[in-house]
């Protein structure tokens, strides 16, 4: 590299020409980068969901999940198979290495999808994860005076925000629905041999457009379509309608069964501060800058502040601005304290500046390349920054120092030769310890899994930075250097500093065996003290944002919900810590996908000064003595927001595997008995005790055969007796709305179920006649993992069972037996050894052989 200092000091203004370009072009590169929390990365994961409408659990396992899993089993590099089957919903994650090809893997898994053979109005839908699919933001919307929010949402706001280049998705919560009922007398209906059925097939079937042909009229071609279709409520009213079963009950019209009108629903909740609301969650592109999506957010909202108002629950911008905005403000007094020091060493005003210049020369260098990669400005990046100012003057001192020393050995003025010669005695020592710190930090980026996708950006910054703070030591100092002096300064005498260090490195070399036994001592000293650290992978740093759910039974109404909801939030609006709270009743989980009616979600906001880690349990005890006055078998849970990396707290998850559900559902029930004796555990869940009560219509098929009546009949009439059905889209006059027919009074009993009555060519049979109606439970949700069974236990934990291993309660984090996931090493292994060795102690007698852990 010798030749660089030499071409510099030939062409020292070509030099000076090419740094100033290179500082623009830093500078431009840095006001590009794309400003976020953590790195974006794309894990390796898919997750299909698929929603089959009215299917039990039990249903969706076996005509989805299962015939799914049959096929996702022959993906080339499949890793982990995990699925979860709900009422109406299936989910299934599918983890792969890091190195695959996604977009290969998702085009398998689509067409697997489309080869299994599922139902027909089922609805699939293929995503991925990363750390950019959670929203950025919670806002929650209010109407100014008689504006109608929801139009003004829908028609205007949502179309806006959808044009903001790094939008991925904009969802709002508390939306009501107008939907046209059709009220059908269950009496009269049954007097005609009518099924809601059929009344609904009979309104489909006036509403088609077709194309017939065309006509040709001077030499044009002219297109005939035939249509029919209802545009008026007293046009479906005035519908004739004709049973199938009976040919000889008289037709009759719709209106004189039925009352039509629009009435309004609300499937979901949500408030802030108690006060009605619209809620919008909103996701970012995984490229996207999270700060500038977030700004054009506000501006567009902020554009219709005369027509509504907003109150912002949950900013993850803010967050992030708030983190970055610390880190650089650290990295400048980083560069500060460095160049005092520098100037207290070098006691020369203008070599100092000449040393320091490699500080902002070499991050603006590192800035071009992290841009040209698509590298956000995130804590990792910055962190490199800040590791690499306190490095990056080390090549200057030493070539500006060894300037002072040649010139004052030469004792003559300062020469192009000389200066050469100086910087060349040492290009190999500079050189050495650049290359060393770089393959020191480049390996961290070089790791497999998770680890190096997230540490590759900052390992990239450092050795950007070292590289560039090289090329800087052997071309610009030396030509600053130059420039700078015309003589050198005189070395001063010998001080204080100096006669110290000189004593000790005389006494260090008088005993050396002394130095060296102590130094071999403080090496094994701080292994033995690695060994009483915790590891976690991010710890998170305190948020002022709590995330507080509670979850009722399953077959929990959502009004039911909404009023203990509102206990709880009263609760809330007395403590004087929090500042806002943003809650969602049946709203979507981002974690799962899920929409339950039996579970209220909520932000809560806190003030300054209040210490989370302290306030949590107070809060806890809080919530806990207003829902489970209400409800025993709640479950309650309350957490810090995690800034956006892997989840920290004191969740712990214990998953058991069979293949045998009779054996694994008994094996459960013994683990979670014995859980529930344990003091230091709270909260014990098993997904396997998690039932609800079902009646099962199980039919005579030699009866039902003889009758001529299919499964599908019964099916329908039943469904008739207990839920609405579905007519589809239909527009009248101006507006679309969703039609649903339904009885005017619903089968409530197993007893009314019972009284139901089959439509059939031989006339009406009661459906006790060909069928067996039974009432049962069953389970809420199945949990699979690689096509085995999996029961999943939750539960809490209290410091008392980590205490022997010197890990605080808070860097415990949700692991799984059998299936770690990214979580503290030593709290897993604590947490493993302590309930694997209970259990094998306290159930080994009785351990089911095809059981696993």
């Amino acid at each position: 590299m010798d030749f660089l200092t030499k071409f510099s000091l030939k062409n020292a203004f070509a030099v000076f020409i090419i740094s100033f370009l290179l500082i623009l072009g830093g500078l431009y590169s840095f006001t590009r980068l794309k400003v976020d929390l953590l790195p974006n990365i794309e894990f390796p994961q898919l997750s299909v969901e698929v929603i089959y409408p009215g299917a039990s659990p039990q249903d969706i396992n076996e005509q989805v999940t299962e015939k799914l899993e049959t096929k996702f089993k022959g993906i080339d590099g499949l890793k982990k198979l995990q699925s979860s089957s709900f009422e109406s919903i299936s989910i299934i994650n599918l983890e792969f290495p890091f190195d695959t090809e996604l977009d290969d893997a998702e085009q398998q898994v689509n067409s697997f999808i489309k080869e299994a053979g599922l139902p027909e109005n089922v609805q699939t839908n293929v995503n991925r994860f990363s750390f950019g699919t959670f929203p950025i933001f919670n806002i929650s919307l209010f109407a100014k005076g008689d504006q109608d929010l929801e139009k003004l949402v829908n028609e205007e706001i949502i179309p806006e925000l959808n044009k903001i280049q790094g939008i991925n998705s904009v969802s709002v919560g508390g939306m009501t629905e107008d939907i046209l009922q059709i009220t059908v007398d269950q009496e009269k209906a049954a007097q005609l041999a009518l099924s809601l059925n059929e009344i609904k097939e009979t309104i489909n079937s006036k509403k088609f457009s077709f194309p017939a042909g065309n006509l040709n009229e001077n030499e044009i071609q002219i297109p005939v379509r035939v249509q029919e279709k209802i545009e008026e409520i007293n046009e479906l009213e005035n519908l004739v309608i004709q049973s199938e079963f009976a040919p000889t009950a008289p037709p009759v019209k719709l209106g004189d069964i039925a009352s039509i009108e629009v009435v309004t629903e609300k499937p979901e909740i949500t408030r802030y501060n108690e006060k009605e609301s619209l809620s919008m969650a909103i996701t970012k592109k995984q490229d996207a800058n999270t700060v500038e999506v977030a700004d054009k957010v506000l501006t567009v909202i902020n554009s219709y502040d005369d027509r509504l108002e907003y109150a912002i629950g949950f900013d993850s911008a803010e967050e992030i601005e708030k983190s970055v905005n610390t880190l650089v403000k650290e990295g400048l007094l980083g560069a500060l304290f460095a160049s005092i020091a520098v100037l207290i060493f070098l006691r020369n005003f203008r070599a100092t500046i000449i040393a320091i210049v490699s500080i902002p020369l070499s991050l603006l260098i590192s800035s071009i390349f992290l841009n040209q990669l698509d590298i956000s400005l995130n804590i990792m990046t910055l962190g490199g920054m800040a590791v690499a100012v306190g490095r990056v003057v080390d090549d200057s001192i030493v070539v500006i120092e060894n300037i002072f020393r040649r010139v004052r050995k030469a004792n003559k003025d300062m020469t192009d030769d000389l200066i050469q010669d100086s910087t060349k005695e040492i290009l190999k020592a500079i050189t050495s310890s650049t290359i060393t710190t770089v393959v020191v930090f480049l390996p961290l980026g070089l790791v497999g899994g998770i680890t190096g996708e997230f540490f590759l950006p900052f390992a990239l910054t450092i050795v950007f930075s070292l590289l560039a703070s090289l090329i800087v030591a052997v071309t610009i100092v030396p030509i600053l250097a130059k420039f700078s002096f015309k003589k050198v300064p005189k070395e001063e005498k010998v001080g204080a500093m100096q006669r110290a260090y000189a004593s000790s490195i005389k006494w260090s070399l008088n005993h050396k065996a002394l130095v060296i036994f102590l130094s071999i001592a403080l090496l094994a000293g701080s292994g033995f003290l690695v060994k009483g650290l915790g590891f976690t992978f991010i710890p998170n740093e305190e948020q002022k944002l709590l995330v507080a759910t509670f979850q009722l039974p399953s077959s929990t109404s959502l009004e039911k919900t909404n009023e203990v909801s509102l206990k709880v939030e009263n609760m809330f609006a007395e403590q004087q810590k929090i500042n806002d709270v943003t809650v969602g009743i049946g709203s979507r989980d981002f974690q799962t996908g899920l929409k339950r009616q039996n579970q209220a979600n909520y932000f809560i906001s806190l003030g300054d000064g209040v210490s989370v880690s302290e306030f949590i349990p107070e809060l806890e005890k809080e919530m806990e003595e207003i829902v489970l006055s209400i409800e025993p078998d709640a479950k309650i849970g309350i957490q810090e927001q995690s800034t956006g990396g892997p989840p920290s707290n004191n969740n712990v998850n214990i998953d058991l595997y069979s293949t045998d559900l009779a054996v694994l559902q008994d094996a459960a029930a013994r683990v979670e008995e014995y859980m529930m004796k344990q003091e230091d555990l709270k909260y014990v869940s098993n997904n396997f005790s998690e039932k609800q009560k079902q009646v099962v219509v199980e039919i005579d098929p030699e009866k039902s055969a003889q009758l001529g009546i299919s499964g599908f009949q019964i099916l329908g009439t039943i469904t008739d007796k207990t839920k609405p059905v579905d007519a589809g889209i239909m527009k009248l006059g101006s507006e679309e709305r969703r039609v649903a027919i339904t009885y005017d009074e619903k089968s409530e009993t197993i007893e009314d179920l019972k009284n139901t009555v089959i439509f059939t060519q031989q006339g009406p049979v009661p459906i006790t006649e060909i069928a067996n109606i039974t009432e049962t439970e069953a389970f809420t949700s199945i949990q699979k993992l690689d096509a085995r069974y999996s029961p999943e236990f939750l539960h809490k934990l209290i410091p008392m069972i980590l205490e022997p291993y010197r890990m605080p309660l808070s860097r415990v984090s949700k692991m799984t037996l059998n299936c770690l996931m990214v979580c503290p090493l030593k709290a897993e292994a604590a947490v493993m050894r302590q309930l694997k060795h209970s259990l094998s102690w306290e159930l080994r007698w009785s351990w089911p052989s095809d059981l696993s852990i």
